[in-house]
Formats: structure tokens, C-alpha cells, sequence
């Protein structure tokens, strides 16, 4: 009963659908409350690496130049928790990529 596994020391961001199910064969599905959804949100002081997608992909981002990198900030409360990624911007205005929230 995992909601979110967060990774890192990838130069990308990536984020996938609730899963459940073998590695080698996950299932997806349209609820949180049905699966663990994996994060990668890192990067920066690199270049980025390609970014994939697949069955499983929710979202995915490879930053370029003028991108620096890629940041998260969670925010928990008793009920939600809400994930807000940002690229990291030479002029430090960091525009939002993604955002979720999982609420219990």
C-alpha cells in the first residue's frame, strides 16, 4: 500500500500511472488509490538525458538548454499529498511541469 515511490540521479523527470502487478508486466490504472505511482524528479549540474515513454508513462521530460535541471516540491497534509515539479530556470522563474495529488 505504497502511493508514490520518489527517485532520483536520472537527468530527466518522469512520472508514472498507478501501477500494480510484476515489473516486467505492470498494470495500470486510472486511480491512485489502485497503485504506486514512480517518480523520477532530478537533475541539474548535467545534461539531460533522453526521456522515454511507454504503457506506463504518465508524463515525461527531458530539460534542454536554456533548462538547467528539474525540481520537486511535496507538500503533505493529513489527507492529500501534492507533488508540484518544476524546471530550474537561469532566471530563476522555474515555470511548473507537472503537478499531483493524492488524496486519501
Amino acid at each position: 500500500h505504497v502511493d508514490l515511490v520518489l527517485n532520483g540521479h536520472d537527468h530527466d523527470y518522469e512520472r508514472s500511472k498507478p501501477l500494480t502487478g510484476p515489473v516486467d508486466q505492470p498494470t495500470t490504472h486510472s486511480s491512485f488509490a489502485d497503485g504506486t505511482v514512480y517518480m523520477v524528479c532530478a537533475g541539474s549540474g548535467a545534461e539531460g538525458y533522453g526521456s522515454g515513454t511507454s504503457a506506463f508513462t504518465e508524463t515525461s521530460h527531458t530539460f534542454q538548454s536554456p533548462e538547467i535541471g528539474v525540481y520537486g516540491i511535496l507538500e503533505a497534509s493529513k489527507t492529500t499529498l501534492t507533488l508540484t515539479a518544476h524546471t530550474l530556470a537561469a532566471d530563476g522563474s522555474d515555470p511548473v511541469l507537472d503537478t499531483m495529488t493524492i488524496q486519501k
